[in-house]
């Protein structure tokens, strides 16, 4: 009962995370409130997310899916998840008013798969060394490298989830910038 409560208060951790990282976005969107608007490169970043989501299920070993049909699911499941994360991610650019190309592409195909898989990550390694710790007493035996690899993973975890956050910042900064209005051009001086 204490592994599924330690799981559960894991995601809630790694998605506590994944807000702060994207909390910039979403407060844009939440000011903006511009319209629903699709953009050649957001279908080529959901092909690119399919990609990564055949990939992942595709580096499972083959031992993992002992039939055909788990393999199908799992391939489905992926395939629907990172189209949901796709989704809502097109929809919080368009509502803060993203429109330029690359920072779009740069957060459907950079920021997000990258922020929930360091935000899993982060926690995993971090409280990996207690259920390691407890794993290796109960086994009698322990790795001296164990500790070192879970803190490795954690702070690049984190600095990969703090260069998200910068980034993310970076793409809500380009509407203002680029939707500003320009002054109209004046008389020419005749001086």
């Amino acid at each position: 009962m204490a592994i599924p409560l330690a799981v559960l208060f894991g995601f809630a951790i790694a998605a506590g995370i994944a807000a702060w990282v994207l909390e910039p976005i979403n407060r844009a969107g939440r000011q903006r409130h511009a319209p629903l608007q699709f953009m050649l490169v957001d279908y080529l970043c959901l092909f690119v997310l399919f990609q990564l989501a055949l990939a992942l299920v595709h580096a499972f070993p083959s031992g993992q899916f002992t039939e055909v049909a788990g393999r199908l699911f799992a391939y489905g499941a992926a395939w629907f998840a990172f189209g949901v994360m796709w989704w809502l991610s097109v929809q919080t650019l368009s509502r803060a008013g993203v429109r330029n190309a690359w920072r779009r592409a740069v957060f459907l195909a950079c920021i997000v798969p990258l922020t929930v898989f360091a935000s899993l990550a982060a926690v995993a390694s971090s409280v990996s060394p207690v259920v390691a710790a407890h794993m290796a007493f109960v086994a009698g035996r322990a790795s001296a490298w164990t500790p070192g690899i879970l803190l490795t993973i954690a702070v690049a975890s984190f600095l990969i989830l703090w260069g998200c956050r910068c980034l993310t910042k970076w793409v809500v900064a380009a509407p203002a910038i680029l939707n500003a209005e320009t002054p109209a051009p004046g008389p020419p001086d005749d001086t």
